[in-house]
């Protein structure tokens, strides 16, 4: 993610509403950067996208959970992550 477009605080905070937009639209993550040394900075994702991530996340958990079963059934896992 290293090709993420790079935004302001300030720039943020002034055109928030065009960032929601485009982020949306365009399937994109938005970095906003604090440019103060030592502060943080955040990743703006459209909702569609953050629900992909938690649902992929939540997969992979299941997945890492089965494999420390006695016996892995990559079939009945599967049928029931769907």
């Amino acid at each position: 993610m290293n090709d993420m477009k790079t935004y302001s605080i300030e720039y943020a905070q002034k055109h928030l509403e065009s960032l929601i937009r485009s982020v949306n639209d365009n399937n994109e993550a938005i970095l906003i950067k604090d440019f103060f040394p030592g502060n943080t900075n955040a990743v703006l994702i459209g909702e569609e996208q953050w629900n992909s991530m938690l649902e992929k996340l939540g997969t992979v958990i299941k997945i890492e959970q089965r494999k420390n079963e006695e016996e892995f059934d990559f079939d009945s896992t599967w049928d029931n992550l769907l």
